[in-house]
């Protein structure tokens, strides 16, 4: 949807880039996805993976949504 139509039913009418949160014990904070380093590195701290925040496009005619990836780039990289 991120080319303003919805694939379900072609309305033009977008609500871009929503904000998905999860709800943990005490507060809310973005849903994330991480992906594993396929070579960790750094010393005695190793960096394990990759992280990104999942955004929402949702069709404002029918609620369609898609749910995209921030740091796509890096988690790809990543694997």
């Amino acid at each position: 949807m991120k080319n303003k139509v919805c694939p379900k039913c072609e309305s033009r009418e977008i609500i871009e880039d929503a904000e998905v949160r999860d709800y943990d014990a005490s507060s809310y904070r973005p849903l994330g996805v991480h992906v594993k380093l396929a070579n960790p590195t750094g010393g005695f701290i190793k960096k394990t993976h990759v992280s990104g925040e999942l955004r929402a496009w949702i069709c404002g005619a029918c609620g369609y949504t898609e749910l995209y990836a921030t740091n796509y780039a890096e988690m790809l990289k990543a694997r």
